[in-house]
């Protein structure tokens, strides 16, 4: 008898305005105890740096997101806070000539964290 396996379909891709309802909910359950995004501040990070956007999609369910941008190294060097080095969440300190890849959010589904494909 031949044994038959199946993968799960696990997408990655550029983030795109489609994608903002389920983002929200996303962050909403990554983070219960913090605000979640708003729609203005997702658009923002997708319209500063649309390649720094990813969303994973796990069998067409949106489990995760990462968001980066561009910035000058002294700037990614200095003391800062959050807020103010992304630009209060919209990205707003996106260099395009930027040396650094600033790494603004990583969030994952917590039901779907250190789920093992394959």
């Amino acid at each position: 008898m031949t044994k038959t396996t199946s993968r799960a379909a696990l997408t990655v891709r550029n983030a795109n305005p489609d994608d903002i309802p389920g983002l929200i909910v996303l962050s909403a359950r990554a983070y219960p105890d913090l605000e979640p995004y708003t729609a203005s501040m997702l658009l923002g990070q997708m319209s500063n740096y649309p390649d720094g956007q990813f969303v994973v999609e796990y069998e067409g369910e949106i489990v995760g997101y990462a968001a980066s941008f561009k910035i000058d190294e002294d700037l990614a060097l200095a003391p800062h806070t959050w807020a103010t080095i992304t630009g209060g969440g919209y990205a707003a300190r996106h260099n395009p000539n930027g040396a650094w890849l600033y790494g603004m959010e990583v969030c994952v589904h917590p039901e779907r964290r250190r789920l093992r494909i394959g």
